[in-house]
């Protein structure tokens, strides 16, 4: 990689809606600033969003930039200034917001593998919580939102129960649920299961302990951009009707994107109790 670039002010015109606001499109977003912080040096980050935005997470995600700023109006010098996304990447609709394009070409353009970078604080909450727990930690997303169809990647809760119940064992393995879905009293009861979110942990923080655990398991969603921008070893179901074109085209090696490990894997597959045990051998290397 040759020298940084110095530039004035990378400056984002990121526009999705309220209604259709996604956690995953900020998550990206947050991978696409530091890539492109590793390619120029810039004196500030000029974020335009959509002002109905929920404020509590432009709040947050400022948190991870210092030098961030907020802009109602793209504001833009054309000889010292960056504009992103460029314009062959720009967005056309909602679910390009979330798409991997731009990370699959920035990741060819620096050669480096793609890891969310999280604040001092977010590592050190995470950190403290964690070390509560003897054993192995693994970080679960059970994605349960209404209309709880599994065509859209919601987990099938009374199989992943069964999978809990055999191997959430309290001080050997513990399985640490993170995000605001419900999952059942029969899962959250059993020894060895954490509810990060009931522990009042942070959002960013929960995300944070990613890169501390042993592993992960979950369905596709936002949350789960936190595992594939780790180096965390990772199986993440999704269902094979859910997002089919855009999986076909993005999705560049037989397990998942070519950037990952090997032993970080996307599976158009149901989450059966089949599939989780063969899940669970993959990230837990005994």
């Amino acid at each position: 990689m040759k020298n940084k670039e110095s530039k004035n002010a990378l400056v984002i015109k990121f526009k999705q809606t309220k209604e259709k606001f996604s956690l995953g499109a900020l998550l990206i977003l947050k991978q696409e600033i530091d890539m492109l912080l590793s390619i120029y040096n810039v004196k500030k980050i000029k974020l335009f969003y959509q002002q109905e935005l929920l404020k509590d997470h432009i709040e947050k995600f400022k948190q991870l930039f210092p030098v961030l700023i907020e802009y109602n109006a793209i504001d833009l010098d054309e000889d010292n200034d960056i504009l992103w996304p460029f314009k062959k990447f720009a967005y056309q609709n909602d679910d390009s917001y979330q798409s991997f394009e731009r990370i699959l070409y920035l990741n060819k353009l620096i050669g480096k593998k793609p890891c969310l970078k999280w604040g001092l604080k977010q590592i050190q909450e995470a950190k403290s919580f964690l070390s509560r727990y003897l054993g192995k930690i693994f970080i679960v997303h059970l994605k349960n939102v209404a209309p709880y169809n599994t065509e859209e990647s919601n987990a099938n809760l009374s199989e992943w129960f069964s999978f809990f119940k055999k191997h959430a064992i309290r001080g050997k393995y513990n399985f640490v649920l993170i995000g605001r879905d419900e999952a059942s009293k029969e899962i959250t009861q059993i020894p060895g299961i954490i509810s990060a979110n009931k522990e009042n942990i942070s959002l960013f923080s929960q995300l944070a302990m990613i890169p501390q655990a042993n592993g992960f398991l979950g369905m596709a969603s936002g949350l789960c951009q936190g595992a594939i921008l780790s180096n965390t070893p990772f199986v993440i179901f999704k269902h094979h009707k859910h997002h089919p074109d855009i999986m076909k085209k993005e999705l560049d090696s037989s397990k998942g994107f070519s950037f990952c490990n090997s032993n970080q894997q996307i599976w158009r597959k149901i989450d059966s109790i089949d599939n989780i045990e063969k899940a669970f051998k993959v990230i837990n290397n005994e």
